[in-house]
């Protein structure tokens, strides 16, 4: 998959992977396929180390997608107290970049559905809550844009979604940081799951 957010941006800019205290349920989603190809990985990485692997807790009570338990951040940090356990604090940097779940492999864009309209939208978040984002070109991040849309109705992407529909974020227009839509694929869904 292509990245609009290359990871000497990440570097510079330090917002992700950190969290709010009262933002953890924010907190990167996997599936159960994610999880244990990361556990392999980690395992690999990870042989003769004490650190154990993290935790996950069902997601919306479900048995396929889970959602990663923060830890303590290490280095202090009033705003943002809380890491996702696999990201390396003093490189900055994510120990599992290379097998990252889906959720995290799509930022700065998101999938979820309008609490109000029920709509299922391709939505991406804006320059507040991805820094990196102001160093993108706005023709680059357009093309970006138009590559997400096709992968997103893509027919296995669509596929995805429909066995996994956790992976798709409820929306109340609460938060701090604001979304822009980019696709509706309430109908694609729709088709997907026969409805």
């Amino acid at each position: 998959m292509k990245q609009i957010v290359h990871h000497e941006q990440c570097q510079r800019c330090h917002e992700c992977c950190r969290f709010r205290a009262d933002r953890q349920d924010f907190a990167p989603i996997f599936t159960a396929g994610e999880v244990e190809t990361i556990r392999q990985a980690y395992e690999v990485s990870h042989r003769g180390a004490s650190q154990p692997f993290p935790e996950f807790v069902p997601f919306k009570s479900t048995d396929n997608v889970f959602q990663i338990r923060l830890k303590k951040a290490e280095v202090e940090d009033p705003v943002y107290p809380y890491v996702c356990p696999f990201l390396d604090e003093q490189n900055y940097a994510c120990s599992i970049y290379e097998v990252r779940p889906f959720d995290c492999r799509i930022w700065p864009f998101i999938i979820l559905k309008v609490s109000d309209t029920g709509q299922i939208m391709l939505a991406h978040f804006t320059g507040n809550a991805c820094l990196a984002l102001q160093e993108v070109d706005p023709q680059d991040f357009d093309e970006y844009e138009r590559y997400m849309e096709g992968l997103v109705t893509s027919e296995a992407f669509l596929n995805f979604l429909h066995a996994h529909p956790e992976l798709i974020w409820e929306h109340d227009g609460r938060g701090r940081y604001a979304t822009i839509p980019s696709r509706d694929i309430t109908l694609l869904m729709a088709e997907i799951s026969g409805d």
